[in-house]
């Protein structure tokens, strides 16, 4: 696969993770706190410490230099609050937080000779998304099936021609749902707001079920 094959469609935005104690006191418990050009998520782990995601907006095109990246992420969420400050506060100095643009791949073939990609490599969705890993695992599945049935070249074209509808469509909406999740305009902030304070609790609950069980 040459580099020109790679479609990269970058959202403008950065995110972000480590995991800390559990300074909030959280049980099985996720929570989104968000603001305009920026929002952090905090959960519970299996071992009861807390995880915690970040993502703003940006034009930064490549993460920084690990040694560098606890001091940007404080900078992009400067004057975030009383719990965010608490929380960058865990934010480790010794290269282990993960930050990285977030970036859809678009490839016009999955496969080449008697190889094939599944997963982001073929098809990055982005954490927005809420599915690269779904979609990741089901490729694998489709891509097996394929295997079994037909022979190596005829297999690998099926299982793209199985796939890439959904997964273009998955990659649409979410760039469409990259502008609420991280609104840039104090409009589009307004209205997220406004819709995540009227709409009853069961209609968020059944858009993030057929949301994450879509694939």
């Amino acid at each position: 696969f040459s580099p020109g094959e790679v479609q990269q469609r970058r959202l403008g935005l950065c995110s972000a993770a480590y995991r800390l104690p559990n300074i909030a006191g959280l049980s099985n418990k996720f929570e989104t706190h968000m603001e305009r050009n920026r929002y952090m998520v905090l959960f519970t782990t299996p071992q009861g410490g807390l995880a915690t995601v970040f993502v703003w907006a940006t034009d930064m095109q490549r993460a920084p230099e690990a040694a560098a990246r606890p001091a940007t992420l404080r900078a992009a969420f400067s004057g975030a609050g009383t719990l965010a400050e608490d929380v960058l506060s865990h934010c480790p100095d010794d290269g282990s937080i993960y930050m990285d643009p977030l970036v859809q791949v678009r490839l016009p073939e999955w496969h080449r000779g008697h190889a094939a990609l599944i997963g982001d490599a073929a098809h990055c969705l982005t954490l927005i998304s809420g599915q690269g890993a779904t979609m990741a695992f089901t490729g694998a599945c489709a891509l097996s099936e394929q295997l079994l049935r037909l022979p190596v070249k005829q297999a690998f074209g099926a299982y793209q021609a199985d796939l890439q509808d959904t997964v273009r469509t998955v990659q649409n909406s979410t760039r469409s749902a990259a502008h609420w999740y991280v609104p840039r305009s104090w409009w589009r902030q307004t209205v997220r707001d406004a819709g995540m304070l009227l709409f009853p609790t069961p209609y968020f609950e059944r858009y993030f079920k057929t949301k994450y069980s879509r694939a």
